[in-house]
């Protein structure tokens, strides 16, 4: 070997042990690209599967080891229910490898007695109210669809469900839901429950989450997990498990048991430049600096002149979708590239495919309705869960769309949060968006979204919010003012200009309905 080869293995020789021996360098912030693919954390609702869509990230799930209380897998994961995924993400945050999936429960427990408002769309489950909206995922036992109506009949019958509740919780202890599932028929004194939330009016036996009361007196050494050295304190954020009991006439969580556990959990989505993307709502602050719901706790979410900040009005409230990175050592502020604040989901449209899909799009009752991948797809007519999506759509079929309108209510794109499969009936549709005003002229009608409604027939029932059935369109058109949202249920779809909704033929058992509803964020 001559000397200038010698010279040469040795030089390179030399570069590789002094790389060895430097540390990692940081070079986030410094104009530096970053890799393809990077360490990531995702959280939000699951939107579908095959591979695993969360926050508008699909993640292969090949190797992938699940997290839950209750010994889940990935194949009893249900789309709405929220997990968080750590692996890795790309630099378009549209994919990524999956290491570990959490499920990310808020509350297993008994629904109150009286616990529905059908009003204002609301469950009292376990001294916390539940927000529900127009995507979230209700499921029985059976995981057949259920909605609220059916809840309150059950508590109206004497029961009390269990039921596993997914969401963010916000700074007062209510939940916006994302899933809600039906774990038992009922309830009794020594059944097992979960709560998840920040401590409050703590002494030496006892203290409250949301409104209910925790009784940690007696727990087992090894169910104090990761507890301060002085123990637990208010503000905390404590995960329990335990049973319910009866005191008197008070419900009590108690956790005297072998296996019952408080944690005290804290928020880590993971190490400085860590790709970060989020599905949540905004506590507080402005768009250049807010807090934010994920599981766990709160963090912070700061942007600048770079980031691209898209959709709604930012207020607090609001949904956010956020992608970025944590910028600092704790795992619990990040530095957003984009923010996008998502519209009320005020539109719903129920009926045939029109046209086969094309692209990212589809037809129904002559709207084209967009999806992304944060568009929750589920297919509880067909049974099909993975892969399920716009491909897997025929001519036909009968789908419910649940969104927002990009643009003018009449023309716009509906952006659609969930699209379902659904056993509709052949020829009956649905349709809800903000209504204008009852309308006397040429015909009793109003229009929704573009649509004119027909009102002048008697086939048709009207319904206040929450369900009260009013006597005629004169009380309904008494209660309905400017800017209330309207669903039409069993309606006949005409195509013309503006198209129309009529009811059924007089003497068809289905009546068109009309409700005025209550939409929650």
């Amino acid at each position: 070997m001559t000397r200038a080869k010698t010279s040469i293995f040795l030089l390179l020789a030399l570069f590789a042990i002094l790389f060895a021996a430097c540390p990692t360098i940081d070079l986030s912030g410094m104009g530096v690209r970053p890799p393809a693919n990077a360490d990531g954390t995702a959280s939000g609702p699951v939107a579908g599967f095959g591979g695993f869509r969360v926050a508008g990230a699909d993640f292969t799930d090949g190797a992938t080891v699940v997290v839950d209380d209750l010994g889940r897998g990935m194949g009893d994961i249900e789309t709405g229910m929220v997990a968080t995924v750590r692996g890795t993400l790309g630099s378009s945050y549209s994919s990524g490898f999956a290491s570990t999936v959490t499920i990310e429960r808020e509350v297993r427990g008994p629904a109150a007695d009286n616990g529905v408002n059908l009003g204002n769309g609301t469950i009292r489950v376990f001294g916390r109210t539940i927000v529900v909206n127009p995507a979230t995922v209700f499921l029985d036992a059976a995981g057949v669809d259920i909605d609220l109506d059916d809840l309150k009949g059950f508590l109206d019958n004497d029961y009390r469900p269990l039921l596993e509740v997914h969401g963010n919780a916000q700074d007062d202890g209510t939940i916006r839901a994302s899933y809600i599932g039906w774990m038992q028929d009922d309830f009794v004194d020594g059944d097992d429950v979960e709560l998840r939330g920040t401590v409050k009016d703590i002494d030496s036996q006892t203290f409250m989450v949301g409104t209910q009361i925790v009784n940690y007196a007696r727990i087992p050494a090894g169910g104090r997990i990761n507890w301060p050295p002085t123990g637990l304190n208010n503000e905390l954020v404590v995960d329990v498990r335990g049973y319910i009991s009866k005191d008197g006439e008070v419900w009590v969580v108690r956790t005297d048991r072998s296996g019952d556990q408080i944690a005290v959990v804290s928020v880590d989505l993971g190490k400085r430049s860590d790709r970060i993307a989020l599905e949540g709502y905004v506590l507080s602050g402005g768009s250049g600096a807010f807090r934010m719901s994920v599981p766990g706790g709160v963090v912070t979410v700061t942007s600048d002149t770079t980031t691209t900040l898209s959709g709604d009005t930012f207020g607090s409230g609001k949904k956010v979708r956020v992608r970025g990175t944590l910028f600092d050592g704790d795992g619990r502020h990040v530095r957003a590239s984009s923010v996008f604040v998502q519209k009320a989901l005020d539109v719903l449209l129920e009926g045939p495919i029109e046209r086969l899909p094309t692209g990212d799009t589809v037809t129904l009752l002559g709207r084209t309705v967009k999806t992304d991948g944060f568009t929750m797809f589920r297919d509880p007519s067909g049974g099909v869960r993975d892969g399920f999506g716009l491909g897997s759509l025929a001519l036909g079929d009968i789908v419910r769309v649940t969104g927002w309108v990009d643009g003018d209510a009449a023309a716009g794109n509906i952006v659609a949060a969930r699209l379902d499969r659904i056993d509709g009936t052949t020829g009956r549709v649905g349709i809800q968006g903000t209504a204008s005003s009852c309308n006397s002229l040429p015909l009793p009608s109003l229009s929704i979204l573009g649509f004119n409604v027909n009102t002048n027939f008697v086939e048709i029932d009207y319904y206040d919010k929450g369900g009260v059935k009013l006597d005629d369109r004169d009380a309904f058109c008494g209660k309905l003012a400017a800017g209330m949202i309207v669903r039409v249920r069993n309606g006949v779809f005409f195509s013309a200009s503006p198209p129309r909704i009529n009811p059924p033929a007089m003497g068809d058992k289905i009546r068109m309905e009309l409700e005025i509803v209550n939409v929650n964020r």
